[in-house]
């Protein structure tokens, strides 16, 4: 089941087939995209160092989201990041 991940500490990357798309660190989330449509990501993550994170369900991200509209213009902004990146 998706899930979305909130990295407190540490980096990884993240990686399409043999191509790192992009790192993330503290403050950033993995799996937005794959939470929105409840679908299995389609990468892999791989910390490049220890990793601490917050693991936050479905059903948390659904019930964050209907109450807190400001969330959810920065969902936006991350999938239109994702959207221009190509990630």
């Amino acid at each position: 089941m998706a899930a979305i991940y909130i990295i407190l500490k540490g980096c990884a990357e993240v990686q399409n087939g043999a191509r790192i798309t992009r790192e993330v660190g503290e403050k950033n989330a993995i799996g937005v995209l794959a939470a929105l449509d409840a679908n299995a990501a389609l990468r892999t993550v791989t910390a490049k160092e220890p990793v601490h994170a917050l693991k936050l369900s479905v059903e948390d991200f659904e019930d964050v989201l209907s109450a807190d509209f400001e969330l959810v213009k920065a969902v936006f902004r991350v999938v239109a990041q994702h959207i221009r990146e190509g990630t």
